[in-house]
């Protein structure tokens, strides 16, 4: 009896370690689209527009005065430039409120300058931007 149980965990031993994990079939979806994910939609844009527009009267640090920068750093804060150590850490976290409007992303958001930003969590390029504070919401 033993030595069946020997042979069973054995077995399963090596039916473990020989394996690998088969994909999920997801029929009837599209495929994720990765590039899809580290980016504001539409959707974003208006939940995030919606969001300063009610909160314009009280809005938390990261909107205030002292917290914009010169024309200089404005021009730099675009898709795809990386921020440097002194602009990282003027990055305030997302408003609790504003971030249950967003969906989850596998990147970090933060606040800059009025701008929503997804920034990559280990080399902080900015993957999208919105300007919050402006005519449609839009990078600019």
């Amino acid at each position: 009896m033993r030595s069946t149980w020997l042979i069973s965990a054995g077995a399963a031993v090596v039916l473990l370690l020989t394996s690998s994990p088969a994909p999920a079939q997801d029929r009837g979806r599209e495929p994720i689209n990765r590039e899809l994910r580290t980016k504001f939609n539409d959707r974003d844009r208006q939940a995030a527009r919606r969001w300063y527009n009610e909160n314009r009267e009280n809005l938390p640090q990261g909107f205030w005065d002292e917290d914009r920068s010169g024309p200089g750093e404005e021009s730099r804060l675009q898709a795809g430039t990386t921020l440097d150590s002194s602009t990282r850490k003027r990055v305030r976290p997302v408003p609790v409120d504003l971030l249950r409007r967003l969906p989850p992303r596998h990147y970090r958001y933060g606040i800059l300058n009025e701008h929503l930003l997804i920034v990559e969590d280990k080399t902080w390029n900015i993957s999208d931007i919105i300007r919050l504070h402006g005519d449609d919401g839009h990078q600019g």
